[in-house]
């Protein structure tokens, strides 16, 4: 199964016409303050609500990257893209190939 409420078998989020439910008597009371949590997105298991997020990794205190090779970033020239290519070539990534979508109209 796919990640995320849909593919976990949830209801997907509140208010979409996707039909997949758990169909227990907690999951159908929960849904009342599924709906009114102002949430995107959320998943009902019996009973309970499960809503999406996002957490810091860890760091492992080793480097995977291969640092002889080319890195490839697309949106390179963005504020984010550009921030992740300098963060690349402090890490000793020496070839970076940096694109965009606007060819030589791009900044």
């Amino acid at each position: 199964m796919g990640s995320g409420p849909r593919g976990a078998g949830g209801a997907g989020p509140v208010g979409s016409s996707s039909s997949t439910r758990d169909n227990t008597e907690a999951s159908a009371q929960a849904l009342s303050v599924a709906a009114s949590l102002g949430e995107p997105e959320v998943a009902i298991r019996d009973g309970e609500i499960l809503v999406p997020r996002l957490s810091a990794a860890q760091p492992t205190g080793t480097s995977t990257w291969d640092t002889e090779g080319t890195v490839l970033i697309t949106g390179g020239t963005s504020g984010l893209g550009a921030i992740i290519a300098r963060h690349l070539a402090t890490q000793g990534v020496t070839k970076l190939a940096l694109v965009i979508r606007r060819g030589r109209e791009g900044p």
